[in-house]
């Protein structure tokens, strides 16, 4: 990733690479909770929030390995309502929670590092401003995770099978958002998958067979995660611009509420 960045040589690219470079990350196994960590749990927190102290100190994140595996638990129950032939799924994919949150969670939480929509604030106030940004940083980071998986098997880092089965982990987890798709607290999360599931039907990725059960067609990795990439690019672009009016327009189209995504919510909710 720092590679890459150096390479785009632009006024965010240079500001966010030293966040990039000074972030640190572990994996914790937290014996107990107590206060509001009762009410609400995080797969990957990513710290400080502030711009100006993440650009100097770089961010840490926390991995909480235990609350990761019971989303990977509630996941395998959707799979088993909505994919045909669910047991198979399971098994040739093994959602596993260690392999989600290096291949997913971690690029997500390092994308707040750099590029974070706060650093044009300006040009999004005419849009919405914060509204925007709230509803538009998440799926951006989840952007994030999808080039970097791209990035690493460019780089031999992952190889063929194993890019197969780190985006088929992390479609699969979508379900778990689509059976809360009425909360707003997640909307942002929700906004991404919508995106990206109408953008695994349209690569004919994920489909639905007669019977309305979902398929997943793996040979169509590479065309799903060129075409994350080439999102995740433009909002780069706009940044780099402050186009806020074209990050307001991305934004919206990210949320469009298509019969399949109607169906999919259908069926995790049943």
């Amino acid at each position: 990733m720092e590679e890459y960045f150096e390479g785009r040589g632009t006024a965010l690219a240079k500001d966010g690479l030293k966040a990039l470079s000074n972030t640190l990350a572990g994996i914790y196994y937290i014996p107990f909770k107590t206060g509001i960590a009762l009410q609400f749990s995080f797969s990957g927190q990513s710290i400080p929030n502030r711009i100006d102290v993440k650009n100097d100190k770089g961010v840490k994140i926390y991995f909480d390995a235990v609350e990761t595996a019971a989303r990977v638990e509630l996941g395998k129950g959707l799979i088993r309502k909505t994919f045909l032939d669910p047991e198979a799924v399971l098994e040739k994919y093994n959602p596993d929670a260690a392999e989600q949150l290096v291949w997913h969670v971690a690029a997500h939480e390092v994308g707040h590092a750099i590029y974070n929509l706060l650093t044009v604030e300006e040009a999004l106030k005419e849009e919405g401003g914060a509204e925007i940004i709230t509803l538009l940083e998440e799926p951006r980071a989840e952007l994030t995770a999808m080039f970097t998986l791209r990035l690493l098997h460019e780089k031999n880092v992952l190889d063929l099978p194993h890019l197969k089965e780190a985006l088929a982990h992390f479609a699969l987890d979508a379900l778990r958002y689509f059976a809360k798709y009425n909360s707003e607290p997640l909307r942002p999360y929700i906004i991404f998958q919508t995106y990206a599931f109408n953008m695994y039907a349209s690569k004919g990725y994920i489909a639905e067979d007669a019977s309305g059960k979902l398929v997943l067609d793996d040979s169509k990795t590479m065309d799903v995660l060129d075409a994350f990439s080439e999102r995740f690019l433009a909002i780069l672009e706009c940044e780099d611009k402050a186009d806020g009016k074209t990050l307001t327009r991305f934004l919206g189209e990210m949320q469009d509420e298509t019969d399949l995504i109607r169906r999919v919510v259908a069926a995790v909710n049943a």
